[in-house]
């Protein structure tokens, strides 16, 4: 399989993940001035990567901007899509307009796409 057809794999299984309960799943706390998204939540959730990342690698100092120390606790099948194309996929999942209770917005299908044609095609 290609980069781009494991980025599509992960893009899409994502996408499907949070569109099955996108207020349940999605790890965004709405108790600061803007929603912010955490790696986990108390309650459980955990976002985009979050929930790639081994429980016992977890720690509430990576919590913030991905960063190189927190792309070595993810798996080698993860982490090899590129710390870019992870940053695109967890700005889809961190983004209220891109969600409501039904799943994607139509700005979430506008980002999805995007994503898709910037890292999951190839590139001649």
């Amino acid at each position: 399989m290609t980069i781009e057809e494991r980025r599509l794999a992960f893009l899409n299984e994502t996408v499907e993940f949070y569109s099955q309960d996108p207020k349940g799943r999605r790890a965004v706390l709405a108790k600061f001035t803007m929603p912010t998204c955490r790696y986990r939540t108390d309650d459980g959730r955990k976002c985009a990567i979050g929930r790639h990342i081994p429980d016992d690698l977890y720690h509430t100092g990576m919590e913030g901007a991905l960063t190189t120390e927190t792309m070595k606790t993810l798996p080698s099948e993860i982490s090899e899509l590129g710390i870019s194309f992870l940053e695109a996929v967890q700005g889809l999942h961190d983004n209220n307009k891109y969600w409501d209770e039904n799943g994607l917005t139509e700005q979430g299908h506008m980002k999805r796409r995007y994503i898709f044609f910037t890292f999951c095609t190839e590139q001649n």
